[in-house]
């Protein structure tokens, strides 16, 4: 009658043991993971009346466990003068990081429980009134995330060459770039995040119907419940912890005037509106208009605080130029480990070794990243069947603090060292650092943008007689200034975006073939349907690295300097061999100057495009009223062409740079037979 329910309940146990080798410790994975994930869901519709209908979900999710370690041992058992996670509270097993520029790279796993989970419960109510069809509605979603990680306890080791030129050599001598161990990363929080919505649409008149609608997005940061709430307010001194350098403040109950409890403001005004329209333009209904803008707001996700990991709960501490053999002694400073080492819940006469690494604080005046978002879009009807669509989409983005493509490069530096005469080391960084008690101060800088803009034309062949096609074409372009280089000059970081592919093509079709055959014939004749799909799009752009810290900044994000007046780019047009040993022309680049950040630019390199082509052909033979039998060949890169746009040496300190170093699958096929019954 009136009512219906639905529900649905997911289990997955997922243990992925630890590879660990005692003879090459380049074969150790990273992979190893034991994973628990419960998901319940609930649907209950309610049908009031004709024109009144209700709509009310519950959502549930728990995910328990995480990581597990890899490593046959640790720094400590090789003569690294360091209290490592072994000698932590927690006496975890060891983990290895280890990085040589122009060599090779050692990550293991470490021990790691990141549980997580939520509970959600959302409403939604349409009523038709006329004209009109009313939406509106709520949810409300309960999260949590209990972190507890002995990430970095062991350390993390960078041999750059900055010593003596070769990052191999560097490590033989035994002379570090950079050092970085931590106190673990830990974290309890808990919060609510609330959605609110209301949306008309109104059929103006049989031509003409128009999307009206607005969303309310409170934001309430997430708050820890054991108080580890960090801020960063230069001048101001912490009353909660008396000891803790200037500038360090913090939430929490009892917190600092100059810290939100959350250490995030609230806001309440965020409101996105969005508007839309369609519009029949002929009277034979064959050609419409669509178009729309919309805001939309992204909060700030729980991941993106990691107050647990700095002092004085979990310090981090990030040493540079310093010995392998005794990292804290040759940096002039007492090793604050194993007392450093995760303490809850710390007193309020706690002390603080310095210099500390701060990560992830916000900022005092914090604006959610906002993306809007618009189109417009030409649709005709051809002949029976076809449709072609031409349309403009874009979008700009604002406030943005998300980073590349997801990751954390954009939280910005705001103590990188000052190059001055003299600062021919990067011992001497951080003397040069704004605020000398600190390392890196990394804050949610809020001040990065994005644009894109597109041309996008797609021709559909409906299903009709046996075939469909779709094809669509893209022309665009996308630019940014995230994944900042320069610390102290944002523009240099503005252009094309991680992600900005200028052409792409795609197409996919449906080809049954037209046998009806009786008989004893129609075994082998009837039942074959061809497919494929084809996928064409420009490689993605590259940046040109340094590799080297030439601009004693401590940042280690140096762009190479480009020395010549020609494009670096040597195109694709040439045999598979040559471009795989130099893709591009890399005696147009060079270490960057002293005291610079390099002056190549942001995207330089254009990667190979991607040609890629997967077919598949099905024989389905029906043996009796409800028995089918299915037979699939499928191909994978039919024409076996060579796509190398996945990644390319970038690093001009690298003895492979310039080299194309990855490669997509050959050609794959692979066969099926299927009974269905």
């Amino acid at each position: 009658g009136k009512h219906q329910i639905s529900g649905s309940y997911f289990f997955d146990n997922w243990d992925q043991p630890a590879i660990i080798s005692k003879t090459n410790i380049l074969a150790d994975t990273n992979t190893a993971n034991k994973v628990r994930v419960q998901n319940i869901s609930a649907n209950y519709t309610y049908t009031g009346s004709p024109t009144l209908l209700f709509v009310t979900t519950f959502g549930f999710s728990r995910q328990v466990g995480g990581s597990l370690p890899t490593a046959p041992f640790g720094p400590g058992d090789a003569g690294v003068q360091i209290a490592g996670n072994g000698a932590s509270p927690l006496h975890a097993p060891p983990e290895l990081r280890i990085a040589v520029t122009g060599g090779f790279a050692v990550n293991t796993n470490h021990l790691g429980r990141f549980n997580r989970g939520s509970e959600t419960i959302r409403e939604m109510v349409t009523k038709l009134w006329g004209a009109h069809e009313l939406r509106f509605g709520g949810e409300a979603v309960r999260i949590y995330n209990d972190l507890y990680n002995t990430f970095s306890m062991d350390g993390q080791y960078t041999f750059s060459g900055q010593y003596s030129g070769d990052g191999v050599a560097d490590l033989l001598v035994g002379q570090v770039g950079t050092f970085q161990q931590a106190g673990g990363e830990f974290k309890n929080q808990v919060g609510t995040k609330w959605g609110f919505f209301v949306q008309d649409n109104w059929k103006v008149n049989s031509r003409l119907t128009v999307n009206l609608g607005l969303r309310w997005d409170p934001f309430v940061g997430y708050r820890e419940t054991e108080g580890r709430v960090v801020c960063w307010r230069p001048g101001e001194q912490s009353q909660r912890y008396p000891n803790a350098p200037v500038g360090l403040v913090f939430g929490g109950s009892n917190r600092d005037a100059g810290c939100p409890t959350n250490g995030v403001p609230t806001k309440l005004t965020l409101f996105a509106p969005r508007l839309g329209f369609a519009y029949r333009a002929t009277q034979d209904g064959k050609t419409s208009v669509r178009g729309g803008i919309g805001f939309f707001h992204t909060p700030i996700e729980m991941t993106r605080y990691l107050y647990g990991s700095m002092a004085p709960w979990a310090p981090v501490y990030v040493l540079q130029g310093v010995n392998l053999d005794n990292p804290y002694q040759s940096a002039g400073i007492a090793n604050p480990f194993p007392k450093s080492f995760y303490i809850t819940p710390p007193a309020a006469s706690a002390t603080f070794t310095t210099p500390l690494q701060l990560l992830n604080t916000f900022p005092a005046i914090y604006r959610i990243p906002q993306l809007i978002s618009y189109n417009l879009i030409l649709e005709r009807q051809l002949v029976s069947g076809w449709l072609v669509r031409a349309g403009y989409f874009g979008n700009k983005g604002t406030h943005l603090a998300t980073g590349e493509l997801g990751s954390r490069s954009n939280v910005r530096d705001v103590n990188a060292a000052i190059y001055a005469p003299g600062a021919s080391t990067v011992a001497n960084n951080q003397s040069r650092r704004p605020y000398p008690k600190f390392t890196n101060i990394y804050i949610e800088d809020p001040s990065n943008i994005s644009i894109y803009n597109s041309l996008q034309v797609t021709i559909e062949k409906r299903f009709s007689k046996g075939f469909t096609l779709l094809a669509n074409y893209t022309f665009s372009k996308m630019l940014d200034d995230l994944g900042w280089s320069n610390p102290f000059y944002r523009g240099s970081d503005y252009g094309p975006s991680v992600g900005d592919v200028p052409h792409a093509f795609h197409a996919s079709g449906v080809w049954e073939l037209p046998a009806r055959v009786k008989g004893p014939a129609r075994f082998l004749v009837n039942g074959w349907s061809l497919n494929s799909v084809m996928n064409w799009q420009s490689g993605f752009p590259v940046s040109v690295l340094s590799g080297r810290d030439n601009s004693f900044s401590g940042e280690n994000r140096d762009r190479a300097d480009y020395i010549g007046g020609e494009n670096p780019n040597l195109g694709s047009a040439r045999p598979h061999g040559q471009m795989v040993k130099q893709f591009f022309n890399t005696k147009l680049f060079t270490a960057n100057a002293t005291g610079t950040f390099g002056n190549s630019g942001k995207g330089i390199i254009r990667l190979p495009r991607n040609f890629n082509t997967d077919a598949s052909l099905t024989k389905n033979t029906k043996l009796t009223e409800k028995n089918t039998l299915q037979f699939r060949a499928e191909t994978f890169n039919l024409f076996n062409n060579v796509n190398l746009g996945r990644g390319v040496v970038n690093n001009a300190s690298s003895a492979q740079f310039g080299q194309l170093t990855i490669a997509g699958d050959p050609r794959i096929m692979q066969f099926a037979l299927k009974l269905l019954f």
